[in-house]
């Protein structure tokens, strides 16, 4: 489920971020990229008729750091770590001189976009603002996950000892500090799985749900033409359906109702 798929200790970390370690380049910071802009501290350069202020860009480099940490239910002590460890993705992706040639990049290729009228398309303005709802979904789960998993030192170094014994090769080599930290991210997991359910319950009993009385959802989904025309043109079997197969079996049960009876 979607909603576990970050919340990671901080060896997960380092494998989450050697696959995104441009995570700012997300929607979400192309739309901080295109709104923000006030004139607050150092000019640092003027790109198309957009003015780099420093301030800005510190306001941009934060965010990407708060947005990574909690996309990756990761806390601020385990980003900057990882940022001080020379061998992580992050800690190379996060150098303000790497970190600002990639913000600069996006900040062109976003206004070139703009420009041209790519933003106005209607399939972009529904890809962005999908994006931007399963983002919101996304950090704000994994801040209710958070504020009800608790895990004590003890709980932490318990499983720290653990997972040395289990894994001496990877897990040796780490200081306490870290250990403790991987310890964490595998208790917060366990957690999450045992508490996303019932928080996204909780979630969804404040939001009232009103049925169609006289549309049948199931059916629809089950016959939605755009997905069986996607599996005709993928060249795959069409699912069978589930409906045609009870009406046969009703048909078929009443037959032998029928023919008991005579």
């Amino acid at each position: 489920m979607f909603i576990f798929r970050n919340s990671c200790g901080f060896s997960h970390l380092v494998a989450h971020f050697s696959r995104r370690s441009a995570l700012f380049l997300s929607i979400p910071c192309v739309f901080l990229l295109l709104q923000c802009g006030g004139k607050k501290g150092s000019l640092m350069e003027t790109i198309g008729d957009r003015k780099i202020w420093t301030k800005d860009y510190e306001t941009f480099y934060q965010t990407s750091m708060d947005l990574t940490g909690r996309m990756a239910g990761s806390g601020k002590e385990a980003i900057s770590r990882l940022v001080c460890d020379e061998s992580s993705p992050l800690s190379t992706a996060l150098k303000p001189e790497n970190h600002y040639a990639q913000y600069r990049d996006t900040l062109i290729i976003a206004q070139v976009a703009k420009d041209e009228g790519f933003l106005d398309k209607t399939e972009v303005k529904l890809m962005m603002e999908q994006s931007r709802l399963q983002t919101i979904a996304q950090l704000y789960i994994n801040e209710k996950i958070m504020q009800k998993v608790k895990i004590s030192k003890e709980e932490k170094l318990k499983t720290c000892q653990e997972l040395r014994a289990q894994e001496p090769s990877k897990m040796a080599p780490l200081s306490l500090e870290d250990c403790l930290d991987v310890a964490a991210g595998v208790l917060k997991r366990r957690r999450a799985k045992e508490k996303g359910a019932e928080i996204l319950g909780e979630i969804k009993e404040q939001i009232a749900v009103k049925k169609n009385g006289s549309f049948n959802k199931d059916v629809y989904l089950e016959r939605m033409p755009l997905y069986r025309d996607i599996r005709k043109e993928g060249n795959c079997p069409l699912p069978p359906l589930e409906t045609e197969q009870k009406k046969e079996s009703s048909s078929d049960s009443d037959k032998a109702q029928k023919k008991d009876k005579k």
